[in-house]
């Protein structure tokens, strides 16, 4: 992807808009962000990726984990991504960003304002490379350690305020000529922009729908019964993704039979279980656990996986 010549922050704020700034460095810290540089492009080992391939978006690259393109400058209105157009369509170059102080003032600022730090973003001649942020393992806040260093003579103490760590991947390329986004991973993509918060309301609808009986599954229209205390809330990301992205029109190609199957290829909490009923096949949803296998087996693609033993977890 080239050499990185700026390095910047993705953030987004309590309405889901999307805010990108460029790092500067702190006065008196002239080296800081070449060292900055330097570091950061040894460390990403798919800094090459090659998504000259990927194919445009489609409903189903979310649902099955693939690689797609989004083209920004395409999008309508009425796109659920639309604001990601939004936050990344002004974004030509970080040094024309606003600038982001590498200070714990700065990171205490953003914290205040309601902003929370998702993606680097590293620029090249070319392309915006976004890198995902883990806030449970890249930023870390008042930890106190050893470093061990290389050698036995540099071990010290260390202190951390506040820090982030740099990322190993590449989650997407913005290709500055057209803007066409490219989302090397689907999983990083849900995180980075907040995925679960824009499609939650789709999500709680068809949940409705299946609580009232309107919706059903496989080929023999079972019914779904849920546990009363099951909420959306106890979905992750990925689940929110299966379960929004629901077609009532699409004609399931399982049987209650073959569904049955796939759960012998699940560990025993997450198995479904078909009951009956007055003569009347009914699925019956009890546990999180349970909950999350429903909306994977929404999908035929997922249920195929199972049944084929290629899906790795729910």
């Amino acid at each position: 992807m080239g050499k990185i010549n700026n390095i910047g922050l993705g953030v987004i704020d309590s309405k889901n808009g999307i805010k990108i700034y460029g790092i500067s460095a702190p006065k008196n810290s002239d080296e800081i962000l070449e060292s900055l540089k330097t570091d950061m492009d040894i460390t990403l080992s798919n800094g090459d990726v090659d998504v000259s391939y990927y194919g445009k978006y489609d409903k189903q690259a979310l649902i099955d984990a693939t690689n797609f393109y989004l083209d920004l400058q395409g999008l309508t209105k009425d796109s659920e991504f639309i604001y990601i157009k939004n936050g990344l369509e002004s974004l030509n170059s970080l040094e024309s960003c606003e600038q982001f102080e590498l200070t714990r003032k700065s990171f205490k600022k953003l914290e205040d304002g309601g902003e929370k730090i998702k993606f680097f973003v590293l620029e090249t001649d070319d392309n915006f490379l976004l890198c995902r942020i883990n806030p449970y393992n890249q930023i870390i806040k008042n930890k106190r350690g050893f470093d061990l260093g290389s050698t036995e003579k540099s071990k010290t103490k260390f202190d951390v305020v506040y820090g982030i760590i740099f990322p190993e991947f590449v989650s997407a390329v913005l290709r500055k000529e057209d803007h066409k986004l490219s989302v090397v991973s689907a999983f990083d993509f849900e995180k980075m922009f907040n995925l679960k918060v824009v499609r939650m309301a789709a999500a709680e609808q068809i949940f409705n729908e299946f609580k009232s009986g309107n919706y059903t599954i496989g080929t023999e229209k079972l019914k779904v019964v849920f546990e009363k205390n099951l909420e959306l809330a106890a979905l992750q990301t990925r689940q929110i993704t299966y379960l929004s992205s629901f077609d009532e029109t699409q004609v399931s190609s399982y049987s209650s039979d073959k569904i049955t199957e796939a759960m012998d290829h699940l560990k025993d909490e997450q198995k479904l279980v078909i009951e009956e009923e007055d003569d009347k096949k009914f699925l019956k949803v009890n546990t999180n656990n349970q909950f999350k296998t429903f909306v994977a087996i929404l999908h035929n693609s997922i249920l195929h996986r199972m049944l084929s033993d290629q899906y790795e977890a729910l």
